[in-house]
Order: structure tokens, then sequence, then C-alpha cells
């Protein structure tokens, strides 16, 4: 009889021991649920306080939605996109693992008090710690929304839901896995400056007063259609006052100028205080023109509505300085027995060292427009009469 007993408690003992294995097991070896992801931007409550349920039932912001009532971010939607995408991208570029989850997103929602102060952010649908961590801390960095307002007009608080899309803003995914990202990222800032410029230009006879007639010294009269200059620039650098909107941008760059004269002139120099030029009436020039180089730096003040070239709009105004290389006056024609020659003559031709010019720059994405004025005559004081260049072009900006 103790035998069957204590054969029943080793049966019974063995069993809950076999139920509690399988019931760890099947705990261990649970698939962990699934969360879809919900197709939103951004959107918002008036529910509060803050719970999951209040924030499902919110209200869809579209890009035209212009309503006041509503909370937003300073600036509007496009505003808040363009914070969203810039932290993000930073972030990108900024992450070491090999394999980044791009393409994820993380919806974050969150209150904007009566005084537009962002509390008690939380993760709507995540997807791992890592990037959940990342858009909150994006989220609590933000700045002082916009309040929403009740029927009466008053500040109130409002619940909103934003989604941090991990990814690059572009139309198409990145083909090569060797891609570290578009070219123009490499530099914090995009500056205004790099690249190739041409523009026409006009003798002006006085600072600041753009006449253009040389009645008394015909040989300064230029043919705009045939003058011109080309700027060459290398490097740039843009140093941020108001993050990607304002900086001073700089850098270095070659300038090449070229004032075709408009009759067949040989200039003269006699010694280093005098300057003119002689009409030559046996020869019919075909190209008669003085060709400079310049060493330039800028010093630009420099407006842009987007970090990168990409779909921005760019404004810059400053000073452009430049030490002379050379200065050629290149002749070309035909003489009367039918022979042509090429004549290049080289001098300083009393010509300032250096040349100070002031512009003015404004463009789209990578095309935009310049002016330039010369601050000072490319000729030395007293030599000659005044004459001040003035440009007018197109640029091709380049990023670096």
């Amino acid at each position: 009889m103790v035998s069957l007993s204590k054969f029943l408690l080793m049966k019974l003992f063995a069993t809950l021991l076999c139920f509690s294995c399988f019931s760890l097991v099947a705990q261990v070896t649970e698939k962990p649920q699934q969360v879809y992801k919900i197709d939103t931007s951004v959107v918002i409550s008036t529910e509060m306080p803050i719970d999951v349920e209040a924030v499902q039932e919110v209200y869809t912001i579209e890009v035209e939605d212009t309503d006041p009532n509503l909370a937003h971010f300073p600036g509007g939607y496009q505003e808040l996109m363009d914070y969203l995408n810039t932290r993000v991208e930073e972030f990108i570029f900024a992450d070491t693992n090999e394999v980044f989850p791009f393409g994820e997103s993380v919806h974050v929602a969150f209150e904007v008090n009566a005084l537009g102060k962002i509390t008690n952010p939380f993760i709507e649908l995540g997807y791992n710690a890592y990037l959940d961590s990342t858009a909150l801390r994006f989220v609590r960095e933000m700045p002082d929304w916009i309040p929403a307002k009740d029927p009466n007009g008053q500040a109130i608080s409002s619940v909103v839901r934003v989604e941090v899309l991990f990814d690059f803003e572009v139309e198409e995914p990145f083909e090569d896995p060797d891609f570290e990202g578009p070219p123009e990222e490499s530099n914090k800032y995009a500056a205004h400056w790099a690249g190739y410029e041409f523009s026409l230009t006009q003798n002006m006879n006085g600072p600041f007063n753009f006449g253009s007639d040389f009645s008394n010294h015909p040989y300064w009269e230029n043919k705009v259609s045939k003058s011109f200059s080309m700027n060459l620039n290398l490097f740039q650098w843009k140093f941020p006052i108001i993050r990607q909107y304002l900086g001073i941008t700089t850098g270095y760059g070659f300038q090449f100028n070229r004032m075709e004269f408009s009759g067949n002139y040989n200039l003269m120099h006699p010694g280093d205080t005098s300057l003119y030029a002689t009409l030559d009436p046996t020869q019919d020039y075909k190209v008669n023109s003085l060709n400079t180089g310049y060493f330039t730096i800028p010093l630009l003040l420099d407006f842009s509505t987007k970090k990168y070239f990409k779909n921005a709009f760019y404004f810059n105004a400053g000073v452009l300085g430049g030490v002379k290389m050379y200065s050629i006056q290149h002749q070309t024609g035909t003489y009367v027995n039918g022979d042509q020659f090429e004549n290049n003559t080289k001098s300083a031709y009393c010509m300032n060292p250096f040349s100070l010019e002031a512009t003015v720059r404004a463009g789209y994405s990578f095309v935009g427009f310049y002016a330039s004025y010369a601050l000072i005559s490319p000729f030395k004081t007293g030599v000659t009469v005044p004459v001040y260049p003035f440009k007018f072009g197109i640029s091709l900006s380049i990023p670096q």
C-alpha cells in the first residue's frame, strides 16, 4: 500500500514538472506581435489628457492646411518637414552602423501646451530602442510651437503626432552600395560660390554713376558683346550664423577678363604715370583686347532656404577681392599682303595690383545669376580716366 502511494506521488510530481517545462518553452517560442506601419505624416488632436485612445482620434494636417486654430510648428508644415529631414540626415551621416534601417519610421505623440511648450512625448508606434530614443530627442529639441486656439481665440493644450522617417529626402533609393550620400552633403552647410561663372562686361566712366560715355577717351569704349569675364571658383566654405539660413561664405578662385576695344587702338604707357592709346589707321584688327587674370577671394553674406542645394533658393551679397596675375594686349588681323598675324604684348599697363568688386548673386538649386561692379578702377589713379567695369551673367554652382 505504501509503495502504491509513493508511486502515485512520483507520477503526479513528474506530470507537474512536464507541464511547467512545456509552459516555459511556449513562452520563449511565442512569436512577437507585428506592428503595422501607418501611412501618415503629421496629425493633431485636441483630446486631453494624452493617452493612446485620445491620440488615435486625430485631425489630419495636409500640406495646404492653413487653419490658424490648430497647433503648428513655427513657419508651418514645410518648416517642420525641413527640421525633421535635416535632423535625420545629420543623424544618418553620424551613424557608424554598417547596415542602417533606411525607410523605417517612428511615430511620436506629444502635448503642445497653451504656452507652446512640448511636454509628455511618448512613442506611439516604434521600431527599436535606437531609433525610438532618437525620434524622442528630435521632438524634445524642437522649438516652441504655436499653440492651438479654442473658438474664443484663447490658447489651449492639444495633442500632436509626428512621423519621423529615417531616410534621405530623395526621390529614388540609392543603387550603389558604396554611395555615401549626395556630394553636396560633404560640406556642413552648402555655400554658393564654387563653380563656373560667365558674364558680359560694360565699361563705366565713373564710380556708381553707370555712365558709359568716353567721348574724350574713345579707346576705353568697349564692345560689350565681345567683352566678358569668366570665374573659375575652386573652393568654398560657409560659416553658419543662423543654421542653414544665413552665413558667411568665402573661398578662392580665378578670374579671367577680356576687354575688347571698339577701335584699332594700341595701348601706350611711356612711364608709370601715364596710360593712353593711339589709333592705328593701317590695320583693321579682327581681335583687339586687353586680357587680365586675377586670383580671387570672396567675402559674401550668404542666405539659403535649405541646408543643401536641392530645391533651395539662395541669395548672397558681398565683395570680391583679387590679386593681378597678368595683363596682355592681344591683337589678330590680316596684313595688306594677306598674311595673318597674332600679336601678344605683355605689360603692367599701369594697372592696380589689386581689384575689388561689389557683387550680388541669386538663384535656385545649381543655377543662378550674378552682377558685379568694380569699386576701384583696374588702372592706377591719375594715369588715365577712371574706368569701372560692370558685369552681369550666369553662374553654375558646384557643391563641395
